[in-house]
């Protein structure tokens, strides 16, 4: 069994007790508290049988206790959305005070993917977000990483000249926004990465959201 954290870093130690009177079937699991935002992923087995000795069968086949047949569950701790200052810039985000990750952060990870603080090329400070492989298949999306920002602009609403402001250095990305974090809209596509950092500059007031 293991557990991940939103950044696909194994967390340590996890407990598994019996629940008492579930006659083994139900049970706890105890680890240490947890601070980051965004989807923790269990995965159980394959090697895990019940009390008649069948090994776990989670693709139906004919075959227990198979690589394929263990269990992966995910569970999402949602960012809690930043709150803007009186401006003239209403939020902004250098990763110098990380850690701890702030609330207003979340994340998702792939197999081979993740993400977090990084001190390798910031563009400036001594920090940056960096998402991406960490080595192994890379089809099918499977190194990818996702990083969402929770940024509350409900004062905001009917005001103009609204703009998000970054920059990026990557190979393959994308930068995407929403008003519900449900419906989301791209705003940026980029394929073959920029050599060095380059800034965008996006009107959120045209966008319809």
């Amino acid at each position: 069994m293991v557990l991940y954290n939103p950044l696909r870093t194994a967390i340590t130690p996890v407990l598994v007790t019996p629940v008492g009177g579930s006659g083994n079937t139900q049970f706890n699991l105890t680890f240490p508290d947890q601070t980051i935002r965004g989807d923790y992923q269990l995965t159980v087995g394959p090697s895990v049988a019940d009390a008649a000795g069948h090994f776990m069968n989670q693709n139906g086949n004919s075959a227990n206790g198979e690589a394929a047949d263990s269990y992966t569950g995910v569970m999402t701790f949602a960012p809690a959305a930043a709150q803007t200052g009186p401006g003239p810039i209403l939020f902004e985000e250098t990763f110098e005070n990380w850690p701890p990750v702030p609330p207003h952060w979340s994340f998702q990870s792939t197999p081979y993917g993740g993400g977090g603080l990084s001190s390798w090329s910031p563009r400036r400070g001594a920090n940056c977000l960096a998402l991406g492989a960490n080595g192994g298949d890379t089809s099918a999306g499977s190194h990818s990483g996702m990083a969402v920002l929770a940024v509350d602009l409900s004062r905001q609403i009917g005001q103009t000249n609204l703009f998000l402001e970054f920059w990026i250095s990557g190979w393959v990305l994308a930068v995407e926004v929403s008003n519900d974090a449900q419906s989301w809209q791209q705003i940026l596509s980029v394929a073959g990465g920029p050599n060095g950092y380059i800034q965008y500059r996006v009107e959120l007031t045209k966008l319809g959201h």
